[in-house]
């Protein structure tokens, strides 16, 4: 009997990770998708880059270690997109770089013509992808030391930045 429970589990052990590993293979090939409809979005108006790009940050973040470690060790862009995709966080310069994108944008949209219902679906969307923007909180910095490790500092208008301890 003590054998049976032990193949039983060892069977449900492994079929668990093959679960895991295809789940993993299942993240890496959407992540690697939403990369190449973002790199399509650079060339083709009204195709987005940006959403397709943290979609596959987000997925690859999770499927694809080295490719996250990479990409939070770099010096400049590292730390806001670590603390968006693991906290949440947008720096208040981010979000006036995504509000003015957006705004650009619509402009755009109305100067060459767009009217009617595509420009309320163009308004809508806009609308809720700012409001969401600015819905995140900003007051989390992540200093870079090494490619690999960092930490947490939080900021907040009235005083000087004081660690904190990351999760």
């Amino acid at each position: 009997m003590q054998i049976q429970e032990l193949t039983v589990n060892t069977v449900a052990l492994a079929a668990s990770g093959l679960g895991y590993r295809m789940k993993q293979r299942l993240q890496q090939v959407i992540a690697m998708s939403c990369f190449a409809i973002g790199a399509v979005g650079i060339f083709m108006p009204l195709l987005p880059t940006t959403i397709f790009w943290i979609l596959a940050m987000m997925l690859g973040a999770k499927s694809m270690p080295g490719l996250k470690a990479r990409i939070y060790g770099h010096p400049r862009l590292g730390g806001v997109i670590e603390a968006f995709i693991d906290h949440g966080h947008i720096t208040r310069r981010s979000k006036g770089i995504a509000l003015a994108g957006m705004t650009a944008g619509l402009g755009l949209a109305v100067v060459l013509g767009l009217s009617g219902m595509p420009l309320v679906i163009a308004i809508s969307a806009i609308t809720v992808a700012a409001a969401y923007v600015v819905s995140r909180p900003e007051g989390l910095i992540i200093q870079q030391q090494h490619p690999v490790t960092s930490h947490l500092i939080e900021v907040s208008d009235k005083q000087s930045p004081k660690p904190k301890q990351s999760m």
